[in-house]
């Protein structure tokens, strides 16, 4: 009689805060047993994360950054994938032609074969952005933590992730 609140329970955890995989393990007598309909509790549907905005300020303070920037770099990352904004990735990039990188999980985003995709150079484009711009992509081990030496000493980061870090 509990199983729906706790396969809605694991899509609320699945949908907030960092998306990700849930695990629900119901024993095999449970699947069995034979429940009156009336006795089970369905709960309403789990609601959308709310959606977060950065404070005006650094809108503007990362904007500057990026007008500022000599050889700016995007790097996209599974969170833009996860976040269903793909189109408006596209027309950013697009708006402001920006040379972009995309993690492995990011691929699909923007395409491959574009361009300013810098997929085959992507030592070089690490090495030489004075500014990155991070859509839903993390300084983990993937992107060398953003050090020296795979990124220039003086490298801006700008990120827009769900869960900053």
């Amino acid at each position: 009689e509990r199983i729906p609140f706790f396969i809605e329970q694991a899509v609320r955890y699945a949908k907030n805060g960092r998306p990700g995989a849930t695990y629900v393990e119901v024993a095999g007598d449970t699947l069995r047993l034979e429940v009156p309909e009336a006795d089970v509790y369905y709960p309403p549907k789990c609601i959308d994360p709310p959606m977060s905005l950065a404070p005006q300020s650094e809108i503007s303070r990362a904007l500057t950054v990026l007008r500022d920037s000599k050889r700016p770099l995007m790097i996209v990352g599974k969170g833009a994938a996860y976040s269903g904004s793909s189109g408006l990735i596209r027309e950013f990039q697009k708006k402001t032609g920006i040379p972009f990188l995309p993690s492995p999980m990011g691929k699909g985003v923007l395409p491959d074969d574009h361009p300013l995709c810098m997929a085959s150079a992507r030592s070089y484009a690490l090495k030489h952005a004075d500014a990155v711009l991070l859509i839903g992509a993390r300084l983990n081990w993937i992107l060398h933590y953003g050090r020296p030496p795979r990124y220039d000493r003086g490298v801006k980061f700008i990120q827009i992730e769900i869960l900053p870090e």
